[in-house]
């Protein structure tokens, strides 16, 4: 079995790292995928599909990243 950075939401429980990321757990999410051995499309429709609010997917897709990395 290979490790992907994006099992974790595609696998049972992941409702509740979405449940979490809603109401709690926000700020230290991140998006990630297994670009290049998955269409990074793919990845993003699939995660956008998850039932994220609106108001916390900046933060997961951008802002928690950029403050990880100081840009």
């Amino acid at each position: 079995m290979h490790l992907v950075p994006d099992m974790y939401l595609f696998q049972p429980g992941s409702a509740a790292y979405v449940q979490a990321a809603n109401q709690f757990l926000g700020d230290q999410l991140l998006f990630g995928s297994s670009y290049t051995f998955r269409p990074i499309r793919q990845s993003i429709d699939d995660f956008l599909a998850l039932g994220f609010d609106e108001a916390v997917l900046p933060r997961l897709l951008h802002d928690n990243a950029a403050r990880l990395f100081k840009l």
